[in-house]
This record gives C-alpha cells, sequence and structure tokens, in this order.
C-alpha cells in the first residue's frame, strides 16, 4: 500500500503495562512493522507486576535507541479502585508526552493496550487512519465484535455505562437479559469497513491522538468506578475533538474480553444469579 504519508512524522506510543513479559517484544516488532511509515518512539508506564516485565522493559530499552520505560512500583495499594490506577498510570505518560512535545515536536501520541488485542494490526491498517484529515482522535475497530463497550459512547449505540445500566435493569429483566441487552448485543453493532463512525468516546485497545489537542488533558474516574477513558474523551470533545471509530483500522477480530462477554452470558443463562455472585467476586479482585 502506497504511503498517504508525505513527510515522515514523529509519534509516541504509549501503554501501561503490567504482567507484560510474555508477549512485550512481540507486540512491539508488531508495532514497528505496523508505523514503519513514522519516525516511532515508545514510553511504557509499568506498575504492580509479578513477572520479569521490569526486567524485559530493560532488555528492550537497551537493544532499541527509541524506547523508554518507568516502573511505579506497587500502584494497587495505594489506588485498590483498577480504573483509578490506571488513570494514574495514564497521567504519567501524559506528561511524558508533554516534555516530549515540546523538545522534539512530537505530532501524534498513539495509545496502545499491550496484549493480545493488537496482535493483528498491520501498517495498511494504519495507513488507513490518514486517508482522512478530520479527525482528531482515531480509534481501533474488531472484525468480529465490538469489545470496548465501557470506553464506548455513541449516540444510537452505547451513550451509557454499559455496567451501570446492566446493574439497574436487573430491578426489571433477569440477569441474562439485563446481561445480553447491554454487555453482549451492543458488541454486534459494528462499524463497518470504510466506514467512520463518530463517538463522544472510543478506544478498542488502540488510539491515535493528535499531540496539540492533549496538552491540558488528564485521565480521572472522579473517584467512582468508571472507565477512565470516558472522562478524558468528554473533556477532549467539550474543548472542540472530533473521535472516530475508523472501520478499517483493525487490530483485532476476537478478544479475550469480547470472549469472557459471551461465556458470561452463557454463565447467566444456565446458572442466573449464582454465577453473578461468583462473577461480581472475581471482578472485585481484580
Amino acid at each position: 500500500m502506497k504511503s498517504p504519508i508525505r513527510v515522515k512524522k514523529k509519534i509516541l506510543i504509549v501503554s501501561t503495562v503490567r504482567n507484560c513479559e510474555k508477549n512485550l517484544f512481540k507486540i512491539f516488532r508488531i508495532f514497528e512493522a505496523a508505523f514503519c511509515d513514522f519516525e516511532t518512539s515508545y514510553f511504557f508506564v509499568e506498575s504492580d507486576s509479578t513477572d520479569n516485565s521490569v526486567r524485559e522493559l530493560y532488555q528492550l530499552r537497551m537493544l532499541y535507541g527509541n524506547v523508554d520505560f518507568v516502573s511505579l512500583g506497587n500502584v494497587r495499594d495505594k489506588f485498590p479502585s483498577r480504573p483509578e490506577r490506571i488513570a494514574y498510570c495514564r497521567n504519567v505518560y501524559l506528561q511524558y508526552h508533554a516534555k516530549k512535545v515540546k523538545r522534539n515536536n512530537v505530532s501524534y501520541m498513539v495509545v496502545a493496550d499491550w496484549d493480545s488485542v493488537n496482535f493483528n494490526l498491520t501498517r495498511e491498517a494504519v495507513l488507513s487512519c490518514w486517508k482522512r484529515t478530520n479527525w482528531d482522535v482515531c480509534t481501533a475497530n474488531q472484525t468480529f465484535a465490538y469489545y470496548d463497550l465501557w470506553a464506548l459512547r455513541c449516540v444510537n449505540w452505547v451513550d451509557f455505562d454499559c455496567h451501570a445500566r446492566f446493574e439497574s435493569d436487573l430491578v426489571f429483566n433477569g440477569v441474562a437479559v439485563a446481561y445480553f441487552k447491554n454487555l453482549v448485543s451492543p458488541m454486534f453493532n459494528k462499524v463497518k469497513s470504510n466506514e467512520w463512525r463518530e463517538t463522544q468516546s472510543s478506544f478498542g485497545g488502540l488510539a491515535i491522538y493528535k499531540s496539540q489537542i492533549l496538552l491540558d488533558a488528564r485521565y480521572s474516574t472522579s473517584g467512582g468506578y468508571t472507565c477512565e477513558h470516558v472522562g478524558f474523551h468528554d473533556y477532549l470533545v467539550r474543548n472542540g475533538a472530533k473521535i472516530y471509530i475508523n472501520g478499517n483500522f483493525i487490530n483485532s477480530s476476537w478478544t479475550p474480553n469480547s470472549l469472557r462477554s459471551l461465556m458470561n452470558f452463557l454463565g447467566f443463562l444456565l446458572f442466573g444469579k449464582c454465577f453473578f455472585k461468583i462473577r461480581n467476586t472475581l471482578v472485585q479482585k481484580q
């Protein structure tokens, strides 16, 4: 595919990582190939790992001159809530990005989940984002089912917190019906190939941001159990940013999250509230 990028732009690729030892190098090679038309640098924010993630990050930095990282150690004790913990870590890479912009004129920041959700990322998928220029945030799509409903806010699709809506719908519906309605069925209202769907918030495991819109932005969960991307994107949109899901920006087909949602639905269908109690116990331990 011929690159629409005439001048090699500088891109900072960032990720919050935990227990990334197994796939760190594999995903790094995927991103190097996918973003080969750009001048890339990487920054990882590690915390709470119980494997050899820090050792692997040191090795990656030694082998590649465009890699940097910070290890925050044990953040879980300071922030028991997972969304608050992730928001705290994400704000570290925002600070790094701001310094990078001042020194190196970085044009874009790419936020990536460093796991299997990005195993299928290709150069063609990345370059498809530059077939249009009227976006400030371009987010990824999946071919089988769009999994990232918690980060999603889109009129006539998911314009609510899907987990909170599931909990409230339990008053009126059985657990299986409420779960299917809020956490399974919306996954299949997919963004088609060549479609660009504007959202108020979306992520999908991978997002490209124009650097200039990020300099005053911060992640926050407002102290509650809400997705950190939603508040972040709300600030960007209120300040004029345009966020899209690019139908051709494919990073995966199935994901562990989409499979988990389908398995949860089967569990609710077969075992009802008994399975609901077990699931809640496991979620609280994350």
